[in-house]
C-alpha cells in the first residue's frame, strides 16, 4: 500500500518492521517478492501503473543490494556469474538470488540485466564461473537465452536458468539445453547447490528446424519494410492509436523470437499478454483480429513464400480464436 501510494518512508519502515519480526528468508520471499508480484499483477488487471509496479521495484532492490553488500566476504572456492540475457530488463528475481547465494558463502558475480551475448562470453572465459545463472520473464529474451546455453555448453560451462516465461510456458524448458531451476526462487537455491555439489551432465536441447531460422533471418532482413506498410494499412483501414508503433515493436520482437525458438505455438501462449498491450494502451481487444489479418497480409506481401510460417500460423490462429 505505502509503494502504490509512492510513500518510501513509510514503505521502509514496513520492511524494518518485517525484518525485525520474521526470519530474513521470509521477508525476501514472501513480502519483497510477493509484493513486487502482486504489483504486476494490479498492473496486468489495470489497477496499478507502470509508475507504481516501477518505484516498488526500485525500492526493493535497493534494499536487496544494501543487503548484499553487508554479507562478509565469501567462505567457498566456488564462483557463480548471474545475470539476465539481452533484451531483459526484469532483474529482480536474480538480484535476491544473489544475495541468497552470497548468504551461503559462494563467491557471487551479479552481472544486471540485458547483458549481451558477445560480453557474457568474454566474462565467463576471463573468470571461469564454477556455474552462470540468467533469468528470463518474456518471450523476447527467450532466444537469446537459447543462443547463451549452447555457447556456454560449448566452452564446458554448466548454465541453470529460471524465470516467468518458463512458467507460463513449459514446453520452453525443452529448448533450452541448460539445468531448470525449478518454478519458485527458493527452489532455485536448492538446485544452484546441488549443481555445485554433484555436476550433472549437460542437458540436450531439441532441435529446431532450419526453416524458422531462415525465416526468422529474412523477416528481421524486411521488418523495416513490414512495419512502414502495415502503419499505412492500419491508418487506411481506421485501425489508429498513438501507441500502435510501440505494439508493433512489442509484437514483431515476439514473433520474431519465436521463430528463432522454432514454434509459434510459443507466441499463441504469450498473446494473452498482446491482449492485455492492447487494453492497457486503451485499444479494444476486438481490434486484435483486424491487426493481425493485416500483419498477415503485409508479411505475404513482402516475404513471399517464406513468410508462409508466419502467414499460416496467424491464419490458424484465427480460426481457433
Amino acid at each position: 500500500q505505502a509503494c502504490l501510494a509512492f510513500d518510501a518512508i513509510k514503505a521502509e519502515d514496513a520492511v524494518n518492521q518485517a525484518f525485525a519480526m520474521v526470519p530474513f528468508e521470509t521477508v525476501c520471499f514472501e513480502i519483497l517478492q510477493k509484493g513486487i508480484s502482486e504489483i504486476g499483477q494490479l498492473w496486468y488487471q489495470g489497477n496499478a501503473s507502470v509508475q507504481q509496479e516501477h518505484f516498488a521495484t526500485v525500492l526493493a532492490m535497493r534494499r536487496i543490494e544494501t543487503l548484499i553488500s553487508a554479507t562478509p566476504n565469501p567462505t567457498r572456492a566456488q564462483t557463480v556469474l548471474i545475470g539476465c540475457p539481452a533484451g531483459e530488463w526484469h532483474s529482480f528475481s536474480v538480484l535476491l538470488l544473489t544475495l541468497l547465494l552470497r548468504r551461503r558463502g559462494l563467491n557471487v558475480i551479479y552481472l544486471g540485466p540485458n547483458i549481451p551475448l558477445e560480453q557474457m562470453e568474454q566474462t565467463a572465459a576471463a573468470i571461469h564461473p564454477t556455474l552462470i545463472v540468467l533469468a528470463t520473464q518474456q518471450l523476447i529474451a527467450t532466444a537469446a537465452m537459447q543462443s547463451a546455453a549452447a555457447l556456454f555448453q560449448h566452452m564446458g560451462v554448466p548454465l541453470a536458468y529460471g524465470g516467468l516465461i518458463f512458467n507460463r510456458i513449459p514446453g520452453l524448458r525443452g529448448q533450452i539445453p541448460a539445468f531448470f531451476l525449478g518454478e519458485r526462487l527458493d527452489e532455485a537455491v536448492d538446485r544452484v547447490e546441488q549443481l555445485l555439489a554433484a555436476p550433472e551432465p549437460f542437458p540436450a536441447g531439441i532441435g529446431v528446424e532450419t526453416i524458422h531460422h531462415e525465416t526468422a533471418a529474412i523477416f528481421q532482413s524486411k521488418l523495416p519494410m513490414i512495419e512502414i506498410a502495415l502503419m499505412e494499412k492500419l491508418i487506411s483501414e481506421g485501425i489508429t492509436n498513438k501507441y500502435m508503433n510501440e505494439v508493433n515493436a512489442y509484437f514483431s520482437a515476439e514473433l520474431s523470437a519465436a521463430l528463432e525458438l522454432g514454434s509459434l505455438s510459443f507466441l499463441e501462449a504469450d498473446l494473452e499478454w498482446v491482449k492485455k498491450l492492447l487494453l492497457d494502451r486503451k485499444i479494444p481487444e476486438e481490434t486484435l483480429k483486424p491487426y493481425l489479418i493485416a500483419y498477415q497480409q503485409i508479411v505475404s506481401l513482402y516475404m513471399g513464400e517464406p513468410g508462409s510460417v508466419i502467414t499460416e500460423w496467424i491464419a490458424s490462429y484465427l480460426a481457433k480464436n
